[in-house]
């Protein structure tokens, strides 16, 4: 049986995280969110290609809004949500990456003189 691939990579962690309130989101909100709160840029060349690898992963689902946008004939926007098991595998990563932080924060405060 193929072991699931559970790692994230950076772009998806920071995907994982706005998604993480649980609101399902388009990616342009995602985008948006990932700039607001991270500072960081994202293009869409990249960050639908990530979406598709959390959603192969079980970590996010999509779903197409109903209503057809009024800019482009026939075009929906796809919503994103974090699944339960994205929300399992985004904790983990946050208490093994605490979990270094606690570690080193003893030899930061050593060499700083304190």
């Amino acid at each position: 049986m193929k072991k699931k691939n559970d790692n994230l990579s950076q772009p998806e962690i920071l995907i994982l995280k706005s998604l993480q309130s649980g609101r399902r989101r388009y990616g342009l909100e995602i985008r948006s969110a990932i700039e607001d709160s991270f500072n960081r840029r994202f293009n869409f060349s990249s960050l639908y290609p990530k979406l598709d690898l959390l959603e192969a992963k079980g970590f996010v689902e999509s779903e197409e809004d109903e209503d057809v946008l009024k800019t482009r004939a026939n075009s929906r926007r796809k919503y994103f949500k974090i699944t339960a098991e994205g929300s399992k595998a985004l904790n983990k990563w946050e208490a093994s990456f605490a979990a270094v932080c606690v570690y080193q924060l003893p030899e930061q405060l050593a060499f700083q003189g304190v």
